[in-house]
């Protein structure tokens, strides 16, 4: 178990401090959420076919995923809001981390 170095892309990839996600219409959400940092694993895995954008149009290249593994990782998560096309939410709420 490791924890990111600052400045890696390790913690660019888990230090992450919003969600999204689309439904079958391709609206895509937005979430703030908050957690301490990732305990990691090394992590591999035999990925026959990744679906995980197709709702929204994005294909990924073919090539070998990088992963992490975290046994777990507790988050406080506020409202999902519809994102805007850049990834801002359409309705403007500021929140403050606990």
């Amino acid at each position: 178990v490791y924890h990111a170095q600052p400045g890696s892309l390790d913690e660019w990839l888990t230090s992450r401090w919003c969600l999204y996600s689309a439904n079958g219409r391709g609206t895509v959400f937005r979430g703030e959420i908050d957690h301490e940092p990732w305990p990691l694993q090394k992590a591999e895995a035999d990925i026959g076919e990744n679906t995980m954008t197709a709702q929204i149009g994005l294909e990924l290249p073919r090539s070998n995923p990088l992963l992490h593994y975290a046994h777990e990782v507790k988050v406080i998560g506020w409202l999902l809001e519809t994102a805007a096309k850049d990834g801002s939410v359409l309705k403007d709420v500021r929140r403050s981390r606990p």
